[in-house]
């Protein structure tokens, strides 16, 4: 969790939405980190793909069924060798 000053950025997470957390990350970072889009453009898509305004979109703040949204998502999107890696490293089944 990352702070800034004495107000957490993000949700108190318990083990299991850290495990969601970090499967969303691992299907929805190579989006951006591939070079395919800016992190910027990924999150807007993402925002648009969950039907949220993306200033609310961020990985950090979502709950667990929102997390599993985003791992439905980009698994559909995600070209085969990334969304391969992804499995594993067992963040996606």
């Amino acid at each position: 969790m990352s702070y800034t000053g004495v107000e957490p950025l993000g949700r108190l997470a318990n083990a299991s939405l850290r495990a969601a957390k970090s499967r969303a990350h691992a299907v929805f970072d190579p989006l951006w980190r591939s070079g395919r889009m800016t992190r910027k453009q990924a999150y807007a898509w993402l925002a648009e793909q969950l039907g949220i305004p993306v200033e609310e979109c961020h990985i950090g703040e979502l709950d667990e069924a929102m997390c599993r949204r985003v791992v439905w998502v980009c698994i559909r999107t995600v070209p085969a060798k990334i969304g391969a890696t992804a499995r594993r490293q067992g963040s996606i089944a």
